[in-house]
């Protein structure tokens, strides 16, 4: 529950490779949609070390939130994002957030 089953590393290595690999029907909102899609400060944080490969149990630990709260914060996100899962939102994030 919350582990990671890919080495963080091992994950920030093949997430720009996945992106590579995307087909439109996987496709991603376009950069033009962003303007429309309004993450809070925190929603931004939680995405930015997803992107990074952590866990949920490492976010938390990282931002000082529950297992729950984190799980709670992705589930908005992910529907914000319109994606599907940890992939599409880390590989959105890649591509539209500075650090």
């Amino acid at each position: 529950a919350g582990g990671a089953l890919i080495h963080p590393q091992i994950t920030a290595q093949l997430l720009p490779r996945l992106s590579q690999l995307a087909t439109p029907s996987a496709s991603l909102p376009s950069p033009s949609a962003e303007p429309s899609i309004a993450l809070t400060p925190r929603e931004r944080d939680i995405l930015r070390l997803l992107a990074q490969g952590y866990t949920n149990q490492e976010i938390g630990e990282a931002l000082a939130l529950s297992i729950g709260t984190v799980k709670n914060h992705l589930s908005v996100i992910f529907a914000k994002l319109a994606v599907r899962d940890r992939t599409q939102a880390a590989l959105w994030a890649r591509e539209h957030l500075r650090s």
